[in-house]
């Protein structure tokens, strides 16, 4: 008898001292710098620049990014369809692999990695 009125006690007491979280959503970015993330559309046309400023070329996809279609520096084409990511937007068609996030991301083309930004 003692070990349920213990039981109902402790359950009672977890439950009344339980506070809903909540997330903030600006505790992600610095307090002073804005969040820019590009709207993602049925349609959308990316330019991807190196960080040296360098464009290395364009992603466009026309059904919300199942597949897409990029155009490199040297016009060089190669469709690229969507891969399971935890975060973001991953596609790959083997050499290419491209992952997304906001509006930065990395290009991995023949095992060479490049750091990029969406203008």
């Amino acid at each position: 008898m003692n070990f349920k009125i213990l039981l109902l006690t402790t359950t009672f007491i977890f439950l009344v001292g339980c506070k809903p979280l909540t997330l903030k959503s600006n505790t992600l970015t610095p307090p002073n710098q804005p969040l820019i993330t590009p709207k993602i559309n049925e349609n959308q046309n990316l330019i991807l620049v190196s960080n040296s400023n360098k464009t290395i070329g364009t992603l466009l996809t026309n059904d919300n990014w199942e597949t897409a279609t990029f155009i490199d520096s040297n016009k060089k084409i190669y469709n690229l369809t969507r891969a399971i990511s935890a975060n973001g937007i991953k596609l790959n068609n083997g050499p290419i692999v491209i992952h997304f996030k906001g509006n930065e991301g990395i290009l991995e083309k023949n095992s060479i990695v490049t750091h990029f930004l969406i203008k």
